[in-house]
């Protein structure tokens, strides 16, 4: 027989017990909730994680391209920047080159009209030197050229034009004359032409350069 003490301590025993059993199965049930929760909150934060990141990547990636347009514009600026100063140089220059036939044109013209002041010709001459003076560069800007006639001479053209001097009333006046006083051409520009014409006809023809 169990004495009626150790049936009471029985007693309290087993309702410890089950009061210990009842917690630890609420506890095993919080665990398991809290795990859960844990687990949902990892995911969460992983999916946060990695959105963050593809974001950061997507960030960097646009970042790097917008870097290399710009790059690319500043490359192209400054490319175009570098073609703008070599034409304006190139411009300058040739307006250099223009104001130059100009002014010899007209000291072409004016000549000798006041080493004799009393000459009928001074006052015409020093017109003609003015009016040179006055027209535009751009009416100096033509290209001159020594072509084959088709009979087997050649003419000087302006602009593709022959250099016609009977037609214009440049009587007595030669074709160069025209050009050094027209145009205001020098001599050894126009050379330089008629030898680099004569030049690339015999190569065409196949003769030898010694023979130019």
């Amino acid at each position: 027989m169990i004495h009626r003490t150790c049936r009471a301590k029985l007693a309290e025993t087993e309702t410890a017990l089950r009061e210990a059993q009842d917690r630890a199965s609420r506890l095993g049930e919080r665990i398991v909730i809290e795990t859960q929760r844990a687990d949902q909150r990892e995911e969460l934060l992983l999916r946060a994680s990695d959105a963050a990141l593809d974001q950061r990547l997507a960030h960097h990636t646009e970042r790097e391209r917008l870097r290399s347009e710009l790059a690319a514009a500043r490359a192209e600026i400054h490319e175009l920047q570098c073609r703008v100063n070599d034409l304006e140089e190139e411009d300058s220059s040739h307006q250099s080159v223009l104001e130059a036939r100009r002014r010899r044109a007209a000291e072409k013209a004016l000549g000798g009209a006041w080493d004799g002041p009393g000459a009928q010709e001074s006052g015409h001459r020093a017109q003609v030197a003015r009016a040179l003076l006055a027209l535009p560069l751009a009416s100096f800007d033509v290209a001159v050229a020594h072509e084959r006639d088709g009979q087997g001479g050649w003419d000087w053209t302006v602009d593709g034009h022959p250099v016609n001097t009977r037609s214009t009333g440049f009587y007595g006046t030669s074709e160069t004359d025209v050009l050094t006083g027209r145009y205001g051409f020098t001599e050894e520009e126009l050379d330089k032409v008629r030898r680099d014409a004569h030049r690339a006809l015999w190569e065409r023809m196949g003769l030898p350069q010694e023979a130019f």
